[in-house]
């Protein structure tokens, strides 16, 4: 199952909420390096990182960028599926986890940190990238380079209305995640 993660991940970011995302300006590069592994991994580095990823397969082709700063990560990517371009965003600002891409005009998701399902409950891991949230342990080869850090890069899109899942999952009964 591992294998098809990515693509999942994908998928699901097509199903979900869209909005526009701004790509910062100051950035500075001053060493480069190859990470493999998750977001996690990323900030497991305790830098301020701006790395670039890929991915290429017979179903899919991803390419992106994600910035680190302490306990935040913003990642934008662009996927190719099918032909069709699928663009998609994702803040964790230390509090929350928002996503959202291009497909539906101003709507995403969001979720409280600590509400994020545990790696070893695979309903729920289900049901949570169902909704459009990156797993965090999806790995990539990133090309890693410091980065001057944009707070502004971390914040919500004020013109995205972000569900809360949890409190969507609590309005269902389901309490997957509470």
């Amino acid at each position: 199952m591992r294998k098809f993660l990515p693509l999942l991940l994908l998928v699901v970011l097509i199903l979900t909420g869209c909005g526009n995302a701004t790509t910062p300006e100051k950035q500075v590069e001053k060493s480069s390096d190859t990470i493999s592994g998750s977001f996690m991994d990323l900030l497991a580095q305790n830098k301020n990182l701006k790395c670039t990823f890929s991915l290429d397969t017979d179903e899919v082709t991803v390419a992106g960028t994600t910035y680190v700063a302490g306990d935040k990560v913003r990642s934008e990517s662009t996927s190719v599926i099918q032909g069709q371009e699928v663009k998609s965003y994702m803040i964790n600002d230390g509090e929350f986890l928002y996503t959202w891409n291009n497909q539906m005009p101003d709507q995403g998701m969001k979720i409280n940190a600590n509400d994020m399902p545990e790696e070893e409950d695979d309903q729920a891991l289900e049901e949570f990238n169902d909704k459009g949230f990156n797993d965090y342990s999806v790995d990539y080869d990133y090309k890693c380079a410091d980065w001057k850090v944009d707070q502004s890069m971390f914040k919500a899109p004020s013109n995205v209305n972000f569900t809360d899942f949890g409190e969507l999952m609590n309005q269902f009964g389901e309490g997957l995640f509470l």
